[in-house]
């Protein structure tokens, strides 16, 4: 359930809407994402706040973390 986004070609690029809701989406945990209705998952993302607070939109968090060394990026 992860939305898959290319990498902004500039630095506005990583500042709009698309880019950063992606990176919020991607950050929240499937319990909150598989929630069964509109008020469930409202309800849920209210309870956890802190870690809301906590998704970071640095250069470094859109970036891959766990590359494959084999594989030629």
């Amino acid at each position: 359930m992860n939305i898959e986004f290319p990498s902004p070609q500039s630095e506005i690029g990583r500042l709009t809407l698309r880019h950063r809701a992606a990176i919020a989406w991607n950050s929240l945990p499937d319990s909150i994402k598989k929630s069964s209705s509109l008020e469930c998952f409202k309800r849920r993302l209210r309870y956890s706040k802190d870690f809301i607070n906590s998704i970071s939109y640095n250069k470094e968090s859109s970036m891959i973390t766990n590359r494959n060394e084999e594989f030629l990026y």
